[in-house]
């Protein structure tokens, strides 16, 4: 299986060139040539599952990170939208819900606990 989604591979490129790393540099730390590496970031040469493991490695990070995530929140993030603090504050909601419901739930709890030990009394 080869990864041919231009995205990644900018990516790889972006990444590569951030951390002030040379091609040749990526390309010697897998074993191959320059010209062979500059192919696979140019879309010319497939790049398999293992080499992009390889090459995050070697940028030193997640593939996660280098297949697209956070990079797919960046124009969200720079018109002043946080997809990730929108989800958490979401879910901070719910918690809060949760936490009233079972508020709620123990409060009735209680009173059923009550009305039954007020029922043992009278008999």
């Amino acid at each position: 299986m080869h990864v041919t989604d231009k995205g990644i591979l900018a990516r790889i490129k972006e990444i590569r060139t951030k951390k002030g790393y040379s091609q040749e540099y990526v390309a010697m730390k897998l074993g191959i040539k320059q010209a062979g590496y500059s192919s696979i970031e140019a879309g010319k040469n497939g790049l398999s599952v293992i080499m992009l493991l390889q090459i995050a490695i070697i940028l030193e990070e997640e593939v996660v990170n280098v297949v697209g995530y956070p990079f797919k929140y960046i124009k969200e993030v720079e018109a002043g939208k946080n997809p990730l603090t929108e989800q958490l504050e979401f879910k901070n909601e719910q918690i809060h819900f949760y936490k009233e419901k079972i508020n709620l739930l123990e409060e009735k709890l209680q009173q059923c606990e009550n009305e039954k030990k007020h029922t043992k009394a009278f008999k």
